[in-house]
């Protein structure tokens, strides 16, 4: 089991809150367990895809599959694309929660973002603890942004996952973003039964021990295909060795 030390970006579980601007989504409350429903098919937990044949899922192209499928989860969340939408604070029942490693004193926000051009994202004044992360459509992260202030946040592709992370429920409810496009978010077919082969697989080997450094973070920063594919399999969406750090322990 890989415990952070530090939030973990989990962006499929939804309970909306009411936030005060147009770029959050006001829903009524998805519980946990309701939530994991929405597929048909998980591996450990993880949702996957449905039980119809696509696009063969190999280790070169599984972190683009599995990115894929998460952006369209969180998407029927929040309503669409350029939406923030509040997360539960985390369960104490590992059973109601999407990952067991989930802090239980952070409130998230997620959305998926569409990065044409870069986006402006502003956080109000606080004096707690808050972060933003980055998550392309190829798994690739960057170097998470920490503060109040003005951001620009940019990607290599289209569409992008962003994950606020923060010890004050009122600053995460009061973001305001500047967009430059708003198009769709387009999901894509996958065969469902070389997802689970090659999701199982890269699984073992995460749990068996993995580099860090290689698995969170991008091209630039080090990040190799395997390690982004081992990376994905095993803890979607982790953060680069120099903002969290991961350890294994056996249980």
């Amino acid at each position: 089991m890989i415990t952070p030390l530090s939030a973990l970006c989990i962006g499929h579980l939804a309970q909306a809150g009411n936030l005060p601007n147009e770029n959050t989504v006001n829903k009524a409350e998805i519980s946990f367990r309701d939530f994991k429903k929405q597929s048909e098919d998980t591996v450990d937990g993880k949702i996957i895809a449905d039980s119809s044949s696509g696009i063969v899922v190999t280790e070169d192209n599984f972190s683009q599959a599995y990115s894929n499928l998460r952006f369209d989860a969180i998407i029927k969340n929040t309503g669409g694309v350029n939406k923030f939408l509040e997360m539960p604070v985390a369960s104490s029942d590992p059973s109601k929660q999407f990952a067991v490693r989930m802090n239980r004193d952070t409130y998230y926000s997620t959305s998926i973002f569409d990065m044409t051009g870069g986006i402006i994202l502003t956080i109000p004044e606080t004096d707690k603890y808050i972060s933003v992360q980055v998550v392309g459509e190829n798994h690739e992260t960057q170097p998470m942004i920490y503060g109040a202030g003005r951001h620009k946040l940019t990607t290599k592709t289209k569409h992008a996952f962003i994950v606020v992370r923060t010890l004050d429920d009122n600053a995460r409810r009061n973001l305001k973003t500047e967009t430059n496009s708003s198009d769709p978010f387009v999901v894509k077919k996958w065969d469902d039964a070389s997802f689970k082969k090659v999701a199982a697989a890269g699984n073992t080997i995460f749990t068996n021990g993995y580099d860090q450094s290689k698995a969170y973070g991008n091209k630039e920063s080090g990040q190799t295909p395997y390690w982004n594919f081992v990376g994905a399999a095993g803890d979607w969406g982790g953060a680069m060795v120099q903002d969290n750090i991961y350890q294994q322990a056996s249980i």
